[in-house]
């Protein structure tokens, strides 16, 4: 999953803080799952993932119960672990798609949607529920709404590079104009607290793009991006990264 640095997003930082040692007869999969609520910034580790993804079949029944767990941080870090994992953990796929189709949170129905994409899990039924909740979404820009928030256009960036991921070649170039459309230079009558939010779009945009394989028509608009004498600070960090996963899934 996409960690934000420089947006609300990526106020979440993959690591972890000290916990008291919790009863040794709980599964460690257990365990690792009743420590998310209380992570704060935190990310699971990749030691967590690697845990999860060794012990997939039977640490499953407990993520799946994560995934439908009252508190939204447990939610998204079950998503997070899913897709981290990737295609072995693609029998949570019915699972994640039952849990989008009621999830009140923004964030973590962004999380799950990456998870849709990282455990490759397409269908007739994906396609119809991501297209049903593209078409329903704003794609306006609007200024930021606040720390750890998401505007419906943020969300909907997401959604359209699910759908290029998953669902059919002759829909792609809608998707994919989508998403890169926000790589384009602003336009000069977008100023104050809309150009603010104009990055937000583009910050997810990119982040976005390093889940579409065989984006590469992408990369000389990030390029230019990068050329941009107001650049924001993050763009000379990540939009290099996305090159790079663009490029080697290229190869």
């Amino acid at each position: 999953m996409r960690i934000a640095i420089a947006a609300p997003l990526l106020l979440l930082i993959v690591g972890g803080c000290a916990k008291k040692p919790p009863p040794q007869d709980v599964p460690r999969y257990d365990q690792y799952i009743a420590e998310w609520a209380d992570m704060g910034m935190w990310l699971p580790k990749q030691d967590q993932i690697q845990y999860f993804s060794t012990n997939f079949t039977k640490a499953y029944p407990s993520l799946k119960k994560a995934l439908d767990d009252s508190d939204q941080s447990v939610r998204m870090r079950a998503a997070y672990v899913i897709d981290e994992i990737g295609s072995p953990a693609r029998a949570a796929g019915p699972d994640l798609l039952s849990r989008l189709k009621i999830e009140p949170d923004v964030v973590v129905r962004m999380y799950i949607v990456d998870a849709l994409i990282g455990i490759g899990y397409r269908g007739e039924d994906t396609v119809a529920t991501l297209t049903q909740q593209f078409e329903a979404l704003d794609g306006a820009n609007v200024p930021p709404i606040g720390a750890g928030t998401y505007a419906e256009v943020d969300e909907k960036v997401v959604v359209a590079s699910a759908l290029y991921a998953l669902g059919d070649e002759s829909a792609k170039s809608k998707y994919f104009d989508f998403v890169t459309g926000w790589l384009k230079p602003i336009p000069g009558d977008v100023t104050g607290a809309l150009l603010e939010g104009y990055w937000e779009r583009r910050w997810i945009a990119v982040n976005s793009l390093e889940h579409m394989h065989g984006a590469t028509e992408a990369i000389p608009l990030m390029e230019a991006m990068r050329a941009e004498a107001d650049a924001e600070s993050w763009v000379d960090t990540h939009v290099p990264r996305v090159i790079y996963a663009l490029q080697r899934d290229g190869k």
